[in-house]
């Protein structure tokens, strides 16, 4: 949560995870405790600094980048600066980009909606993100697009980061659904749903699903260690699942591939 507060919407669903593994209440009091303990030093110190007792100061302005009327999905700061003009204070500045988000969502719900697939496209996008700041010549350069930093790269290059990605996350995805203790199962679902729900609001980018790797690391290890009996144990419900995800993500990539290297 101190790294990421939309973590927080995890938190919030943790009581529906007991419930449904039964486990004792007990449990759930002492993460609560533990949860305080740790988060209220950083907010008792921005209600000190900045006079507001929040996480971060961050969430409204990360809303707007979001939604505005020249919002693509991803992380681009494009809209008017001196929409947040009138702010004197940062909080005031994020509270006031909050509401300029929150009046264009109700306004548009149409399209906050296409632009919410937009976001979870841009989520699982391949890892470009992290080959243009690594290794373009000009990262920063506003002036050139971002498909030709990507596109200026060694074809050898790309494929060793993005294969790796690529195929861990869907023999992942099936090891998921495949994996036999509930218990994880259940936990990764809600970290994954509670994921997909804050970047579908706010915006996406390849480096917000790195926190979902190391599950789909263990899914995909598993599945590979079992892979005749595990694949066996699908229902079809859950393989038509399957098959849906990868269709999507597959597609997804060829798109992007296409349209960074068509020009």
């Amino acid at each position: 949560v101190l790294m990421k507060p939309s973590f927080l919407l995890f938190l919030a669903f943790l009581p529906i995870l007991f419930f449904a593994a039964r486990l004792p209440l007990l449990r759930l009091w002492w993460i609560g405790l533990g949860a305080v303990l740790l988060i209220a030093p950083w907010v008792i110190r921005n209600t000190i600094t900045v006079g507001a007792p929040t996480i971060s100061l961050n969430g409204g302005i990360n809303l707007l980048i979001g939604n505005n009327p020249d919002a693509t999905g991803a992380y681009t700061r494009n809209f008017p600066e001196r929409a947040l003009g009138d702010a004197r204070t940062e909080a005031e500045a994020d509270i006031r980009a909050f509401q300029l988000a929150t009046h264009y969502i109700l306004n548009a719900p149409g399209t906050f909606i296409v632009n919410g697939v937009k976001k979870l496209a841009h989520l699982f996008e391949s890892e470009g993100g992290v080959l243009v700041w690594t290794f373009s010549a000009y990262p920063e350069d506003t002036a050139t697009r971002f498909s030709t930093k990507y596109a200026s790269l060694h074809p050898a290059l790309i494929l060793a980061v993005d294969l790796p990605y690529f195929l861990l996350l869907l023999v992942g995805i099936v090891g998921f659904l495949a994996f036999p203790e509930p218990r994880l199962q259940r936990t990764f679902f809600v970290l994954l749903g509670t994921w997909l729900l804050v970047h579908g609001v706010f915006f996406g980018g390849s480096r917000f699903h790195f926190p979902l790797m190391p599950f789909f690391a263990v899914f995909a290890a598993w599945w590979l260690s079992y892979l005749p009996d595990s694949y066996r144990s699908l229902s079809n419900i859950r393989k038509v699942f399957g098959a849906v995800a990868i269709v999507a993500l597959v597609a997804l990539w060829t798109y992007e591939g296409i349209a960074i290297f068509s020009g």
